[in-house]
């Protein structure tokens, strides 16, 4: 899956291949959201680690990448779209570029994963 994601951020496969990568990997963000949540619990309980520590880092950082992967999902599915609508006539001869990755990736995780982490750390550490 990871060759796939790649290939995809890269821009080297058609919109619709790409919206079904970033929607797959959404789902795995969401899954490890949850799983994460879940094993805090279960962590908390046998081992006495912090359940507000765990789900600080399951709620902020996880969730983070799969808004990056759903982004990219929603680009690539209305860069599908574009792909289908007809070409001008005076742009016949001229290929367009269907889908183009974001430029920079890096920014949109760490500002939903840092915003959220300080609200919940507000919540349930000061709360």
């Amino acid at each position: 899956m990871t060759a796939w994601i790649r290939q995809a951020q890269r821009g080297k496969c058609d919109p619709e291949e790409a919206y079904e990568i970033f929607s797959l990997s959404a789902a795995h963000w969401a899954f490890l959201a949850a799983f994460g949540t879940m094993s805090g619990m279960l962590l908390d309980y046998l081992f006495g680690v912090s359940f507000d520590a765990v789900l600080i880092f399951s709620l902020s950082v996880f969730p983070a990448f799969g808004l990056l992967s759903a982004a990219d999902a929603a680009r690539a599915r209305s860069a599908g779209k574009a792909n289908a609508a007809p070409k001008r006539a005076g742009k016949r001869g001229e290929n367009r570029r269907t889908y183009r990755p974001i430029a920079h990736r890096w920014i949109i995780p760490v500002t939903a994963s840092v915003v959220p982490a300080a609200g919940w750390a507000g919540i349930l550490f000061a709360g």
